[in-house]
Parts: structure tokens; C-alpha cells; sequence
């Protein structure tokens, strides 16, 4: 049934809102690692640049840090859509179900290895 993105389903509203809180919450996690794991490498790039420069050497300043990814919006996007819908069920396609509810977003390969090298989750979640 893979790829076969014509199948339609109906779901519960509060179940959809339930897994899109919960994989915002993984995410969320996975970005607040991630963002102190920046600064923490990036001060010790900085420390050691200064160093390099203090003791007389010229030094290149690029410093080879990937910024950390937050697709954060993407859930509450979400999320307020279905916090709007008036009925009790949604009508979700393939690649709805695949977002929403199995956290199986587009972006999500970029999002991980943008964050690997900083956050615990996200390299624990770039094994799964």
C-alpha cells in the first residue's frame, strides 16, 4: 500500500491533534538540544580561534558549524488547522497520516542530520 497516496481515511480529530502534539514535543526536544549544543561548540570554536590569533597566527574564520534546523511552525501550522475544524473527524490522504501522525515529514531527513552533531534525540532518532 506504500506510495499508493489515493487512499483516504477517516480519523479522529483529538487522535491527530494528540500525535501532532506529541511529535511537536519530540521536535521541540531535538531543537532546545540541539540549540545548546550550537552554542557550546561554536564557543569553543571562537575560544580557540582567539587563541590562534592571540598567539600571533592568522587565522581563517570560518568556523564549519551547521546552524541548527527548527521546523517548529510545521506542527503549529497543523495543529491550528485541526484545532479549527469543526467536526469530530478528519479525512486524512497517505501522506497526511505520514506527517501528522507517523512524524514522517519531508523535511525531516534535513531536520536530523542539521542536528546530529548537537542533540542526543536527534542522533538516537537518526538510527531509527
Amino acid at each position: 500500500m506504500y506510495g499508493q497516496n489515493n487512499m483516504k481515511i477517516k480519523a479522529r480529530k483529538d487522535e491527530v491533534l494528540s500525535a501532532l502534539r506529541i511529535n511537536r514535543e519530540e521536535h521541540q526536544q531535538i531543537v532546545k538540544e540541539a540549540r545548546a549544543g550550537y552554542i557550546e561548540k561554536a564557543k569553543q570554536a571562537l575560544a580557540a580561534k582567539l587563541d590562534e590569533l592571540a598567539s600571533g597566527k592568522i587565522a581563517a574564520l570560518h568556523f564549519g558549524l551547521m546552524l541548527p534546523a527548527d521546523n517548529t511552525k510545521e506542527y503549529d501550522a497543523a495543529i491550528r488547522m485541526l484545532e479549527l475544524h469543526q467536526e469530530d473527524f478528519v479525512e486524512l490522504d497517505e501522506a497526511l497520516v505520514r506527517c501528522f501522525v507517523l512524524n514522517q515529514w519531508e523535511w525531516m531527513s534535513q531536520f536530523i542530520s542539521s542536528n546530529v552533531g548537537y542533540s542526543a534525540t536527534a542522533m538516537k532518532k537518526s538510527y531509527e
